[in-house]
């Protein structure tokens, strides 16, 4: 059994809110530097700077990647979607961005939206605005089971912040087939726990979108396999180690 640090909510370059300098080579990088041995790169509705993050890691020995992106909900709940591949991964945010209302992204007002290589030279820019304020169309009971569907893990973001989460905007947790649950770290350190969430397995992240944050919060998951070895199925069951009795 080999215990882990865990950060799973980090966006880069690509998510507009997020720093310029929050290229895949540094994310990868600072999380090392901080004991983070298992990331997922989480940008708004995209996930095209997960390939070059997948080709960082598997270069590497002392780290694992999960890919996906944070999907705002009809409701304006923000869900992360993790994948084991890019491929999946990739696919999914393809029918995100059919379910986002077409907006031109403006750099100045909104931030930028790149994508870079290992040398952190910019490739490309989705010119369409990606922000996590921008919602979907799909409902959160919906989404779910897509992204189930899609071969991915789903878990609600920060569910205890006062904006973009499940009980700011619907105001209690409905009970979905979460594989986890994203709380603060102020929440998770809180008793008692609700009954509601002692079902699923909660789980607290950087949410980083600067350098400074990457791995100043992040969970411990326990695995029976090794580090490379970790995929979908040995991280859901990690998630269920963690469900408060």
């Amino acid at each position: 059994m080999i215990r882990v640090r865990a950060d799973l909510h980090i966006h880069s370059c690509l998510s507009p809110c997020a720093s310029l300098e929050m290229s895949p080579s540094r994310i990868v990088e600072l999380a090392v530097i901080n004991g983070i041995k298992l990331i997922a790169l989480t940008d708004h509705h995209s996930a095209l700077n997960c390939p070059t993050i997948k080709r960082i890691c598997d270069a590497r020995e002392d780290i694992r990647c999960f890919y996906g992106m944070e999907i705002t909900t009809q409701e304006e709940v923000h869900v992360l979607a993790l994948f084991d591949d890019t491929y999946p991964a990739l696919k999914f945010g393809e029918l995100i961005q059919s379910a986002l209302p077409i907006l031109k992204n403006d750099p100045a007002k909104f931030g930028d939206q790149v994508v870079v290589d290992e040398h952190e030279i910019i490739t490309g820019a989705v010119e369409n605005y990606i922000g996590g304020d921008l919602a979907t169309s799909f409902p959160l009971e919906k989404l779910i089971p897509e992204i189930h569907s899609a071969g991915g893990l789903t878990v609600p973001s920060h569910i205890d912040r006062p904006y973009f989460s499940i009980i700011s905007q619907i105001g209690y947790l409905p009970e979905y087939d979460y594989d986890a649950i994203e709380v603060t770290k102020r929440f998770l350190n809180a008793e008692p726990k609700s009954d509601i969430l002692k079902k699923y397995p909660l789980i607290t992240n950087s949410d980083s979108h600067a350098p400074e944050m990457v791995g100043t919060n992040f969970h411990e998951l326990e695995f029976d396999c090794t580090l490379r070895e970790i995929g979908l199925d040995s991280l859901r069951e990690a998630f269920l180690r963690r469900v408060i009795r």
